[in-house]
């Protein structure tokens, strides 16, 4: 396997923030009135990432998937995300540890994100990251359709 980090300049809108973070998007203010509560984590033990303290958290967010979360005990940051998938040949990890965390628009964002799966491992690292971009509504115009 190698590895290739790449400086990169990133924008996010607040749906990126999200996804970086591995959270699911909110698909309404309200939930359905038949939605079950969310899945409570559970504190599992305390680690050591990077020289870093931390606290572990596990829960699973659906019967297959069990995710691991370990926080920075002195800053409470996010370091290590694990996802375990459970399919019929076994459980498939995927580990995102995040690193170099600055502030952004007053929310502290990681710099560095490497993310390593069972064949990859792959590197990110952001020179700068721009929060809410304006964009110019040409973006957003339909294209023209094409004539035959």
């Amino acid at each position: 396997m190698t590895e290739r980090p790449v400086a990169r300049r990133i924008f996010l809108t607040a749906c990126a923030v999200f996804l970086l973070a591995g959270l699911a998007l909110p698909v309404s203010a309200q939930p359905p009135a038949s939605a079950t509560a969310a899945p409570a984590a559970q504190a599992r033990s305390y680690d050591t990432i990077d020289g870093h303290d931390v606290i572990v958290l596990t829960g699973r967010s659906s019967p297959d998937v069990t995710e691991t979360l370990s926080f920075d005990r002195a800053t409470g940051l996010l370091l290590r995300r694990v996802v375990r998938f459970r399919l019929s040949m076994g459980r498939l990890p995927l580990q995102i540890d995040y690193a170099d965390y600055r502030a952004v628009g007053g929310v502290k964002m990681p710099f560095e994100v490497r993310v390593t799966d069972w064949s990859t491992i792959s590197a990110a690292k952001f020179t700068d990251i721009v929060l809410n971009p304006a964009l110019e509504e040409a973006r957003f115009a339909k294209p023209a359709a094409k004539r035959p």
